[in-house]
């Protein structure tokens, strides 16, 4: 009799067990299903899912999704956090907010910065002057124009007396100590002595530092690799950097052989994809490493804070009349200059947009009708001017009626 009620007690419970089993997964599934998107209209945000339901109405001037929830900007400069629900989880009171890590948020109100986690929780308090990144496990902070670095849960690593100080790059971060630069470790040790005026991070195992303003470069035990012998030195991208020297242009390798350019530049951007773009009286062209020039400037300007690199093998341009097309490498123009605004290709693809309208192409210039540009299961499709949504079997989920969708990851 015992046995027979331990039995029914055990088979009770397993069933109780797979019946929570059962529905966590269902749970779990209703989730993965909920697909989220930011849709825009008429310069407002909203967001909404698969079956249209309204999760936030289209009134904010900002929404971007980061880490599972909604930095929103309400009005002008009234920041707050939502989730998925949308439900409120920071008001809308900041003048700034930003994640800088997984579940990490930096906050700005009256001039000073605060930290909190996904849940609302403060991490540091608002008394912070400045907080940047976060950057191989620590955070530069700035308090009483001293800076430090904490680590993500708010505790003080390396104390607050640095009269200046950069986020950590290839385990060592610059900082200025008394008029003077060096690089520390993640535990504030000094790893190269205090006797620079300026030092910049290290990118490919190697920093550009200045002294008696001259500029040279230097690798991670502080061994000289460059003499102090340039105007100014970008990082190392490609192996290549750009320098001045007695204002004449300079490309320099690892080794600190240099290149003299015949040509004088008013500015040469990094390298990428072997190319480097060189500006000239506002006008753009391209460098090979060995600084011959493969397309003279001779294109249009790009506009206020765009540059543009080889991607794909292929770099935007812009003609004389303003309208804008692609070049190869060897500066052969390959898509026509008929386009009001491009983005460079990515996987195969880029944006383009004639008359407001906003589409594909391939890279051979031809318009992709309906790109492949999905997340579980769902694709963009663009019908005139507008977006909208359709699943796999090409039904449609949301209406082409936003002038913009971002789907959320």
């Amino acid at each position: 009799m015992i046995k027979k009620l331990f039995l029914i007690s055990f088979y009770c419970l397993l069933i109780s067990f797979n019946y929570v089993n059962a529905q966590q997964k269902i749970s779990k599934k209703q989730k993965r299903s909920n697909q989220l998107f930011i849709v825009v209209k008429d310069d407002l945000y909203g967001i909404i899912d698969q079956n249209q339901r309204v999760v936030q109405p289209i009134k904010y001037f900002y929404i971007e999704h980061s880490e599972g929830l909604f930095i929103t900007e309400l009005n002008h400069e009234e920041y707050g956090l939502l989730d998925r629900t949308g439900k409120m989880i920071i008001p809308f009171k900041y003048d700034y907010l930003s994640s800088i890590h997984t579940d990490l948020f930096r906050l700005k109100l009256n001039e000073k910065w605060g930290l909190i986690d996904a849940e609302g929780k403060e991490v540091l308090p608002m008394i912070y002057d400045d907080i940047s990144n976060f950057s191989e496990g620590l955070i530069c902070v700035r308090l009483n124009n001293k800076y430090g670095y904490t680590d993500k849960n708010g505790k003080e690593i390396i104390s607050f007396r640095f009269d200046k100080a950069s986020d950590f790059s290839e385990g060592l971060a610059s900082v200025k100590l008394n008029g003077k630069c060096g690089f520390i470790d993640n535990k504030g040790k000094q790893v190269i002595p205090f006797e620079f005026d300026e030092a910049s991070d290290f990118s490919e195992g190697l920093a550009s530092v200045g002294s008696n303003d001259k500029c040279g470069v230097i690798d991670k035990k502080g061994k000289q690799v460059i003499p102090f012998l340039y105007d100014y030195t970008i990082d190392f991208q490609e192996r290549k950097a750009i320098v001045k020297q007695n204002s004449k242009d300079v490309i320099l390798n690892k080794k600190g052989e240099a290149i003299l350019l015949k040509q004088h530049y008013d500015f040469i951007f990094p390298f990428s994809e072997k190319r480097a773009a060189v500006l000239q009286n506002n006008k753009w062209g391209y460098i090979d490493e060995t600084g011959k020039e493969i397309v003279p400037p001779k294109y249009g300007d790009f506009g206020e804070d765009f540059q543009s690199n080889f991607k794909e093998g292929k770099a935007v341009v812009v003609d004389s009349i303003g309208k804008w097309g692609f070049i190869d490498r060897n500066g052969k123009e390959i898509i026509s200059f008929k386009y009001d605004y491009a983005l460079p290709f990515s996987k195969g693809k880029a944006l383009v947009t004639i008359d407001y309208e906003r589409f594909y192409i391939n890279k051979k210039g031809k318009r992709i009708k309906n790109p492949n540009y999905s997340f579980n299961g769902f694709f963009l499709i663009q019908v005139g001017k507008k977006w909208g949504v359709v699943n796999k079997k090409n039904e449609i989920i949301i209406p082409a009626v936003y002038d913009n969708i971002i789907q959320v990851q």
